[in-house]
């Protein structure tokens, strides 16, 4: 059986975005363990062929997308189960077989918003209370981020949709 792998860009024969979390690693299928982990990423850079890993001391690490089939900002263990992140007691859970992402803080959550990684805001909420769920069964699956606000602090996440 052939193996193929495609990669959509759209609307762009390259492209370059800042890395959301510090960590970056490189799966083949089969196996659990990263064949590559970067680590300190700074930002990522694209093209038809190869991926550029820049890092925070300057480094660049190119990797050619041949080389690999996936690349994870989590473990593959996380994205394998539900995942929960505690980032300034604020949970962002995913939970995937009811499709609801649930966010709880330990104030009032005044905004929230997913975010596709092209940067379109997918919906918008003003929950003013300290849970919120809702459902993201309508959209595709793929990486997007979560900005969440409360009067004392604001985050913005990264959350894989599988």
């Amino acid at each position: 059986m052939k193996k193929i792998k495609l990669l959509l860009i759209p609307l762009f024969s390259a492209f370059a975005m800042p890395a959301i979390s510090q960590q970056l690693y490189i799966y083949n299928t089969g196996n659990d363990a990263p064949k590559s982990l970067f680590y300190n990423v700074r930002k990522i850079s694209i093209n038809a062929y190869e991926m550029g890993v820049e890092l925070k001391n300057g480094s660049t690490n190119i990797v050619a997308f041949s080389a690999f089939d996936f690349f994870s900002f989590v473990p593959k263990h996380l994205t394998t189960f539900v995942d929960e992140i505690e980032l300034n007691k604020i949970v962002i859970t995913y939970n995937k077989d009811v499709e609801m992402l649930n966010i709880q803080s330990k104030n009032n959550i005044t905004l929230l918003e997913l975010i596709s990684i092209s940067g379109q805001i997918m919906t918008k909420f003003t929950p003013s209370s300290e849970n919120f769920s809702f459902p993201v069964s309508c959209y595709p699956l793929g990486t997007y981020m979560v900005k969440i606000a409360t009067k004392e602090k604001e985050i913005v996440q990264k959350i894989i949709k599988y």
